[in-house]
Parts: structure tokens; C-alpha cells; sequence
């Protein structure tokens, strides 16, 4: 292909000088943004590293003072209730930093005549004044809680997973618990409570432009975070697996695992990217983390960059303009093949290109154009009357389709006075018209005639076969002859005039809904399935051979009794024989497991549970027609 001389001009300058350009901006971001990852990164390192630090020293100075007490409640324990209670308040009056304490002895271990013995006191969330619990008096046996429980089982101090208490302090709140032992023997629990409210807010009050502060426990439960309703009732798991959030699964591992570092992970509310820097708080093994977006870190060297870009623009369409004016005397003739392709694309097929006597490239493509206009015209005209003709066969094929419906009973239930029994049938074509049919009548009060049949092939020939079948079937029903005689009389007429060998498998039978009793015939069909209540299934197989092949055809006839909520599922072999993608058939094993699982709903939702099966299964696109015929005895 050879290139005019304006696409040689621009390519030849304009190309260079925009890859050599780019590839500045380029190395320029990755070194500008490289900078500020790394000052941001450690100004937040330094952040959550220096509040993890002053919270960790208000935690261990509670650890020390519940330490402090535990000995001399182990070594110089006081003789009273009293007393005991008397220096737990002046330990909780000691460190502002405790929002309560409490002592709990094992029952009957050191007073005898006070089972239990658990006085507690707590700060006033309002005034900040003491308040005092003995939680004895409620008989309250808290043995069993976890903060006396885990000291005891482990034998040495444990800070408890942040919960509310809704009873005495009604705050979020941590409780380090401490045991007591008394000459190697455990006699107790003393416990301080912090607010970790108080932790929330000084968290809160740490400004980071752009983002901000969280901490999370152990287990990954959200402490302390701008969105308020996420403390204590989400983790960082919990949001991860609601927002399918993999990046912060990681960062929630790496956290609860008491790691230092820096992960980047998408914002499940934004989609933006964020940055987070995180480290242990030690004592209590909780993480805070520092986030903060990356639009925020990046936005000042994106300014820089768009500054840089725009020059570049500026200058390279300042060289564009004087490469436009140096080429438009040579390039002036692909204006006029442009605007003939224009012409053309909005459905001018006149639009020849007229006026060029060029000997070069553009003169070649302007007589190439003009033979394709040519060719596109003939080529038009041609696919209109192909299309004008198939448009008026799919008319006639809508119109057989709809004829061919009409053949076939179209009210659901056909007959809703009758209690005895429920009946639905539904036909799915394979193309516009199908072989296969049902159809059912009353012979007289207490007889209901019914028939499935499948006509060889598919489309036009299968359906006027189907046409004439039925219509002999319907009429001769009326001599209420016996179902083999009137197979075998169908049988007869069919076969004379059946130049073109087609056949029919049909399955016809006589149904007493007073007694149950079905006589019927089955000319090569496939076997229906009757289902007993208890979901046993039988097959009625063949009592003769297909229709409309032998001359001297026999039909015999067999009779079996339908018991009450008995059903009888008839189907054609488009079921059966459907086609996966794969090219695997639906077969009759997948058939009878969905029949077994379905067979007891109403007869409506049983055809329509198999067909929507079927369409599934084959993607839609059936390579046979597909009938079905449920009909269920009921108890009238």
C-alpha cells in the first residue's frame, strides 16, 4: 500500500517527536510518582507508628496497674469485702485511663460466705464520676464469661475481643484481664476496662489530608473508622467478602497477623485506588492503620504531567497546521474521494468520483472506487429482491404456522367441568412449522380419546403429513371403533397415496376417567412414562410398528389402570434427542431423573419445566421438534 505524501509528512515528523516527547512524560511520571509514594509512605508510617506507640504506653500503664494490684490481692490480700472493694476504687482512681475495674473470686475461695463476689466500679459516661456495682447481690455467676474464663485457662493476662457492654458501662470497651493466684493456686480475676471510644476519637482527631485513620482487633473487627456504623458490627473480612474485594483480604491477613507494611487495594464504594500503611499496636495485638487515596498522593504530579502535555499539544499542532498548508495543493484530491465516500455512506450509490485524471495512487483508488460502487450497486439491488422473496415465504410459514395451530387444542384445561382428571399438552417446532402434534376429544361422557404423534422430517412436508394424519385420525375416532382398528384404518389410508415414504410414530389411547382404565396403541412411538404416586415409573412400549411404511400393518391394543394422582408423560423424541453444544444427547437417563423430580407438580408446570430443560439444555436451538401430552388422574 503506498502512503500519500501528507500521511508521509505526518507520519515522518509528527511521529518522532511525539514518541521521544512521551517517552520524557514518561520516565518523568514514573521518577515524580516513585518520590512521592515513598515520602508519603513514610510520613504514614510515621503517623500510625507514633499513635500506635502512645497507645500502647496507655495500655501498658494499665497492665502495670492491674499487675501492681494483682499482687497485693495475691500476697497482702485485705481481711473484708470491704476492704477489698475499698482499694479497687482507689486502683481505678489511680489511672484515668481505666474506665472500670473489677475483682472476681472463684465461688467460696476466699470469702466462704459469699459464693460469689465480683464489686465493680465504672466512670460516669456523662460526668466522668465513679459509680459502684456489686454484682454479688444479682447472684450474677460469671465464671463462665470470657473475661474471667481465658485468664484462668491460659494462667496469665489477656486483653478480651472489643465488645459493648450494654449492662453497667454501656460503652464499646476492652477489658484486660489479670488471674490471681495464692500460693500456686488461682483464686480470681482482676479486670480493667478501657473505652475504646476514647481511642476512636484521638484516632479521628489525627488529620491526614485526603484519608484517614482505623484500627482493627486480632480477629479483624473495626475498632475505630470514619463510618461509624462499621465499629463492631463489620471486619475487614466481613467487607472484603460483601464487596468481593480480594486486595483487602490481604491487607486483613497481613493486619490480624501483627505484620508492618503496605498494600494498595481498591475502594469498594469508589472503586479508587487506595493506599495503606499499617503496624501492631503490641499489648493488645490490635493493628492501626493509616489510608489515604492515591488520586490524592498522585494529583499534583498528574497537574504537572497535563501542564507538560498541553505544551506538547500546543507545539505539535503548531507542526500540524504548517504540514496541512504544505501538503493541501497536493493532497486537494482525496478531498473529492472523501466526500464520494461520504455520498456513499449515507446510501448514495450515484456517488462516482468525477474529474480525476491522476496517474498516481489517488487516481487508482478513485477508479478502484468507481468499479466498487459499480459492483455494491448490482450487489444491493440483488440482496433486495433475495430478501423481498424470503420475507414473503416467512409471511406464508407464519400463516401455515398459524393455520397448524389452529389444528391443535389451544384451551388450558380443555375441560375445567370435569374433576376426574387434568390434561396439558404444549408443541415446540423445530422450525416455523413442526411434524409432531397432539390432539384430544371426548368420545362421550366417560371416555376422553387423546393422541401424540411424530411425522418424519421437519418444516413444510412434515407439517401437511401431520395435517392429513390428524384430520384421519379425528374423523375416523368418531366411529368410536377400538384404538387398534382405528390406527390400523389410519394405518390403511395413509399408506396408498405415500409416494414419498414418510412415516408416523403415533401413540392413541382410549382413557376411562371414571375408572382410570387406558386402552391404548402405540405405533412405534416413543414409550410414555406412567408414574405411579409413589413415583415408580413404567414404560408403555410399542404394540405395533410405525404408521404410514407397511401395507398389511397389525396394531394391537393393551389396557393399563391409572390410579388416582397417577400420571402419564407422553413426549416426542425432540425431548430425548436434543443436542448440547457439545453434542451430547439429553437422553433418556437425564429425562427419567428430571420426570422423578417433578412428576407430582400440576401437569402445566410439569410440560413447562421439561420444555424450559430442553431449550436449555440445546442452548435454544432445537434440531427437532419437541411435543408433550401430561395427563394425571384425579379423584373426582
Amino acid at each position: 500500500m503506498k502512503l500519500s505524501i501528507r500521511s508521509k509528512l505526518f507520519i515522518g515528523i509528527c511521529t518522532p517527536i511525539a514518541v521521544i516527547y512521551l517517552f520524557i512524560l514518561f520516565v518523568e511520571y514514573r521518577i515524580r510518582s516513585n518520590e512521592a509514594a515513598g515520602s508519603m509512605q513514610t510520613y504514614l508510617k510515621g503517623v500510625t507508628e507514633s499513635e500506635a506507640a502512645e497507645i500502647d504506653v496507655q495500655l501498658s500503664s494499665i497492665a502495670q496497674t492491674c499487675q501492681t494490684a494483682v499482687e497485693i490481692f495475691a500476697y497482702y490480700h485485705p481481711d473484708t469485702p470491704e476492704d477489698t472493694t475499698e482499694y479497687l476504687r482507689k486502683c481505678i482512681t489511680s489511672n484515668k485511663n481505666i474506665y472500670g475495674m473489677a475483682i472476681a473470686y472463684e465461688p467460696n475461695a476466699v470469702f466462704k460466705d459469699k459464693k460469689y463476689f465480683s464489686p465493680y466500679f465504672c466512670r460516669d459516661a456523662a460526668n466522668g464520676k465513679l459509680k459502684f456495682v456489686d454484682s454479688s447481690l444479682e447472684n450474677y455467676n460469671y465464671t463462665a464469661d470470657k473475661w474471667f474464663s481465658l485468664p484462668k485457662e491460659k494462667g496469665h493476662a489477656v486483653w478480651t475481643d472489643p465488645y459493648f457492654d450494654a449492662i453497667y458501662g454501656k460503652v464499646l470497651m476492652c477489658t484486660y484481664s489479670v488471674p490471681i493466684f495464692r500460693d500456686g493456686s488461682f483464686i480470681g480475676v482482676l479486670t480493667a476496662d478501657i473505652s475504646l471510644e476514647k481511642f476512636a476519637d484521638d484516632v479521628e482527631e489525627l488529620k491526614i489530608i485526603g484519608g484517614y485513620c482505623t484500627i482493627v482487633s486480632n480477629t479483624g473487627m473495626i475498632i475505630s473508622h470514619p463510618e461509624r456504623s462499621y465499629i463492631m458490627s463489620e471486619t475487614v473480612f466481613s467487607l472484603a467478602k460483601k464487596n468481593n474485594n480480594k486486595d483487602l483480604i490481604e491487607v486483613g491477613r497481613k493486619m490480624t497477623a501483627g505484620e508492618k507494611g503496605f498494600l494498595k487495594f481498591k475502594d469498594f464504594n469508589t472503586g479508587m485506588t487506595k493506599w495503606i500503611v499499617f503496624c501492631p499496636i503490641q499489648s493488645p495485638e490490635w493493628s492501626i492503620a493509616a489510608v489515604i487515596s492515591e488520586d490524592t498522593v498522585m494529583s499534583p504530579i498528574y497537574a504537572h504531567i497535563k501542564r507538560n502535555l498541553i505544551f506538547f499539544l500546543s507545539g505539535l499542532g503548531i507542526i500540524v497546521v504548517i504540514i496541512f498548508i504544505m501538503s493541501s495543493r497536493i493532497t486537494r484530491p482525496i478531498g473529492v474521494l472523501a466526500e464520494a465516500v461520504d455520498r456513499l455512506g449515507k446510501g448514495d450509490l450515484e456517488a462516482k468520483v468525477t474529474g480525476l485524471k491522476n496517474t498516481d495512487e489517488i487516481g487508482v483508488l478513485a477508479r478502484a472506487y468507481n468499479k466498487m460502487l459499480g459492483d455494491l450497486k448490482e450487489n444491493v439491488e440483488s440482496r433486495i429482491r433475495e430478501e423481498t422473496a424470503r420475507k414473503s415465504v416467512e409471511a406464508e410459514l407464519n400463516v401455515a404456522r398459524e393455520i397448524q395451530l389452529s389444528l391443535l387444542p389451544r384451551k388450558f384445561p380443555p375441560f375445567p367441568d370435569r374433576k376426574e382428571f387434568e390434561l396439558h399438552a404444549l408443541n415446540l417446532p423445530a422450525k416455523f412449522m413442526a411434524g409432531d402434534f397432539f390432539d384430544f376429544f371426548m368420545l362421550d361422557d366417560s371416555t376422553l380419546a387423546f393422541v401424540i404423534a411424530d411425522v418424519s422430517g421437519k418444516g413444510v412436508p412434515a407439517a401437511m403429513f401431520m395435517a392429513v394424519t390428524r384430520t384421519m385420525l379425528r374423523n375416523i375416532s368418531i366411529s368410536r371403533k377400538n384404538p387398534s382398528a382405528i390406527i390400523k384404518n389410519v394405518n390403511d389410508l395413509i399408506v396408498m397415496d405415500n409416494d414419498k415414504l414418510m412415516f408416523v410414530t403415533i401413540f392413541y389411547g382410549h382413557y376411562s376417567f371414571r375408572t382410570g382404565e387406558l386402552c391404548y396403541v402405540n405405533a412405534g412411538h416413543n414409550p410414555p412414562y406412567l408414574i405411579r404416586r409413589d413415583g415408580k415409573m413404567e414404560e408403555l412400549g410399542p404394540t405395533g410398528p410405525l404408521a404410514a411404511v407397511f401395507p398389511e400393518a397389525g396394531y394391537t391394543e393393551r389396557t393399563v389402570r391409572l390410579q388416582p394422582d397417577d400420571t402419564l408423560v407422553c413426549f416426542t423424541d425432540g425431548v430425548t434427542e436434543a443436542y448440547s453444544d457439545e453434542g451430547e444427547l439429553f437422553g433418556e437417563d437425564r429425562f427419567t431423573k428430571l420426570l422423578s423430580g417433578i412428576y407430582s407438580d400440576e401437569v402445566e408446570k410439569v410440560n413447562s419445566r421439561i420444555s424450559d430443560e430442553v431449550m436449555k439444555y440445546s442452548a435454544n436451538d432445537l434440531k427437532d421438534d419437541v411435543t408433550l401430552l401430561v395427563l394425571r388422574r384425579k379423584t373426582a
